[in-house]
Formats: C-alpha cells, sequence, structure tokens
C-alpha cells in the first residue's frame, strides 16, 4: 500500500476535525461579530395587537 492509500487513524482524523472546525471558527469569527454589534441575536419587540393566526382573526 502506498502512504496515500493507508487509513487514517481515529486519532489523526479527530485531529483534522479539529483543526477544521479551528479554521473555520476563525474565519467566520467577524461575521459574527458584526451580526452581535448590529442586534440580530436579540429578540424582536413584542407586538401591541395580537398576531392573526392561520388567517383568522383574534377573538375578542
Amino acid at each position: 500500500m502506498d502512504g496515500a492509500d493507508k487509513p487514517l487513524r481515529e486519532s489523526s482524523l479527530g485531529d483534522a476535525f479539529s483543526a477544521l472546525a479551528e479554521a473555520v471558527r476563525q474565519t467566520y469569527a467577524p461575521l459574527f461579530e458584526f451580526f452581535d454589534e448590529v442586534g440580530y441575536y436579540e429578540p424582536l419587540p413584542a407586538t401591541k395587537k395580537p398576531l392573526i393566526h392561520n388567517g383568522r382573526k383574534p377573538r375578542k
């Protein structure tokens, strides 16, 4: 078997996935920081009137 044909050990697979996860985390960190700055993760303010559910008017 050539070196490229050998199956990877589980430990090296785990290290590879850890490195991939860290690279993705570092790549997208500025985007998540931007979303946090503009308040994207904050809940929307409550509406004063109840929302129409299934196209029907709310009961009085």
